[in-house]
């Protein structure tokens, strides 16, 4: 016998085809990576890539500005759990100037991501979200 296949009937859909593990949506190794979406002249290829998990420590990856394969530097700055940790101790009667020990706490603090080669804004890591 062949190899053919019935006809649909009606109000029958079609199944599912078994999508590919690699494809062109995918980029090829030794390419540069891109967070976000990309769509190339000519072409409706899109390319996605997982930004990287940012963390109180510098993070390797590739500036998505510049492109150069980089160490985060860091810096800290006053975020949303410096002000509720402050808000909290002053509810609890700490407003005799315990209230602002959070502001001198970095873990408390949300850590800025910046590109050393460009200067970019890569993220932000916020202890509290």
């Amino acid at each position: 016998m062949g190899d053919t296949k019935a006809p649909l009937l009606q109000n029958e859909e079609t199944p599912p085809q078994p999508q590919q593990q690699y494809g062109p949506q995918y980029a090829q190794p030794g390419t540069p990576v891109y967070y976000g979406a990309i769509t190339q002249a000519g072409n409706s290829t899109v390319l996605l890539a997982v930004p990287p998990t940012f963390s109180p420590d510098p993070v390797s990856m590739q500036c998505t500005n510049c492109g150069q394969r980089i160490i985060t530097t860091t810096s800290v700055i006053t975020g949303l759990a410096t002000w509720v940790a402050c808000g909290a101790i002053c509810a609890l009667g700490g407003f005799l100037g315990c209230c602002f020990i959070p502001f001198c706490v970095n873990s408390m603090k949300d850590v800025r991501h910046t590109c050393p080669c460009c200067g970019a804004h890569l993220g932000t890591y916020r202890p509290m979200k």
